[in-house]
């Protein structure tokens, strides 16, 4: 029996354009993190992905009954409930193996993940490496979870939360993800990679900044902590040689914060003639690293953008402003960068021109790709912490999707108006003959998944449409 199961489910976070048909499916990579520290620590672990493996729930429970004696859950706020109702099933079977959750949900809230799922034993909070080694330990010996920092546990039916545990300061310390516990030919991302053998990496983790809308300086920090140049070129040449890895998708918050790090990962990527990409911020571009972006040999560049109007700018804490963004895109295209611009609609006190706005905006600029995302206030943002006690959030977790649900609606606006503003924003974009054929084009350089990606190209156009002809209906219907 395994001393420890890694499970994520499914879900459809993964989805761009409000689809997965569009065939973009990343590894877990945090668990891959969390195998590799275990099998370190000398525990017997596995992965299972039930997302890329295409499992069902049901399929699910029958995988890991009497399979393991610990399960640990990757949960994000979409899957807690349908993880509760996994991990309950898990402890009605006759030999029930103990539960855990980490994740960016679980992170965030901890004692109330708990207390809705009963069948949880305990719940890793914040980086998660050196506490799950030491709770899985705890657990597997029938020791006192009482002074695992990180973590939180039932004792004498309460929900207890230990202090949270110090961050790692030196990331290299950490062994490489455990890849050969992951099914790496179910990998792919064919708007990104062009039928290319697809990987991603984190480099770095940690924000300077706090933005309104995200989790990301709650789970890794303000400080930014990095993987040495050497450390990630190690990576990236075992990637290519033991898994036939052809593309790095660079997932790191800001990747170009250290401009002299850019440079030196630019060039080493470019002497090994692999296709990458990353992402960054506006405030993170000058001349120099996009310079060193393109001559690197990156594909592209995912910007979030959010919205281009500076009112709104300022009030998600985003310290930007429209000339900025501006001056930034203006820079890439002068160096023939091409940029993925990534927007949100339906932000909180936005109105319905700021978001045309940021539609005609996205529409007039030449875009490689243009995502939108639906606002979602997730539990462990500021936002979250603003609007929690709001009449008009939506406490379904389920719904928390950043492409196929609204969440949050300030009257007089509707979701019904929020989702024909995202309509408009993708046909005005993708119908545009140039950009038709981009995507088109990605369809086609994929061949293995030709029919699939095809499939969803036309039914993502199809539901465009539709839902255009909807919104030009009468305006009644939910809020």
């Amino acid at each position: 029996m395994t001393d420890i199961v890694l499970v994520s489910t499914r879900s459809s976070f993964q989805g761009r354009l409000g689809t997965h048909m569009f065939d973009i499916v990343l590894p877990p990579l945090g668990l891959a993190y969390l195998g590799a520290v275990l099998e370190k620590a000398g525990r017997s672990v596995g992965i299972l992905d039930a997302f890329a493996q295409g499992i069902d729930d049901e399929a699910l429970v029958e995988r890991l009954a009497g399979g393991s004696r610990i399960v640990g859950f990757y949960c994000n706020t979409e899957n807690v409930r349908s993880i509760g109702r996994i991990a309950g099933r898990l402890k009605a079977c006759q030999d029930p193996p103990l539960v855990i959750l980490g994740g960016p949900h679980a992170s965030a809230l901890p004692e109330e993940t708990m207390a809705a799922i009963p069948a949880v034993d305990a719940v890793v909070f914040g980086e998660g490496e050196a506490t799950a080694c030491e709770l899985v330990d705890r657990l597997l010996q029938g020791r006192s979870l009482r002074d695992v920092r990180g973590a939180a546990f039932r004792e004498d039916g309460r929900v207890v939360k230990n202090p949270p545990r110090e961050l790692i300061q030196d990331l290299d310390a950490l062994p490489m993800p455990a890849w050969h516990l992951l099914p790496m030919d179910k990998y792919r991302s064919f708007v990104e990679a062009r039928g290319r053998r697809v990987m991603h990496l984190m480099t770095s983790r940690g924000c300077f900044s706090d933005c309104h809308f995200c989790q990301s300086t709650k789970l890794w920090g303000s400080k930014v902590r990095y993987h040495s140049p050497e450390r990630v070129l190690r990576e990236v040449d075992l990637l290519r040689r033991e898994h036939g890895i052809e593309f790095i998708q660079f997932s790191d918050d800001i990747f170009t914060h250290d401009p002299r790090r850019v440079k030196v990962l630019s060039r080493a990527l470019r002497e090994r003639r692999i296709a990458w990409t990353c992402t960054t911020r506006i405030d993170l571009l000058d001349d120099g690293v996009v310079a060193d972006l393109k001559a690197g040999g990156a594909d592209f560049i995912s910007i979030g953008i959010e919205t281009v109007n500076t009112r709104l700018l300022q009030t998600i804490n985003k310290h930007m402003t429209r000339e900025k963004v501006l001056a930034a895109l203006e820079l890439c295209r002068r160096r023939g960068l091409k940029v993925e611009g990534l927007f949100i609609l339906g932000l909180p006190t936005e109105t319905r021109e700021e978001a045309l706005e940021t539609l005609e905006f996205a529409g007039a600029w030449p875009f490689h790709l243009v995502i939108y995302s639906f606002f979602t206030a997730y539990p462990g943002t500021n936002y979250w912490a603003m609007l929690k006690d709001s009449p008009h959030l939506d406490k379904d977790f389920s719904r928390y999707s950043l492409a196929t649900g609204i969440t949050y609606v300030e009257p007089p606006r509707t979701a019904r108006e929020i989702e024909a503003l995202m309509t408009k924003g993708y046909l005005d974009f993708y119908l545009r003959p140039r950009n038709a054929l981009t995507l088109l084009g990605l369809v086609l350089r994929n061949p293995g998944q030709l029919l699939s990606s095809a499939r969803g190209f036309l039914s993502v156009l199809a539901n465009l449409l539709r839902s255009r002809s909807r919104s030009c209906g009468p305006r009644a219907g939910r809020p």
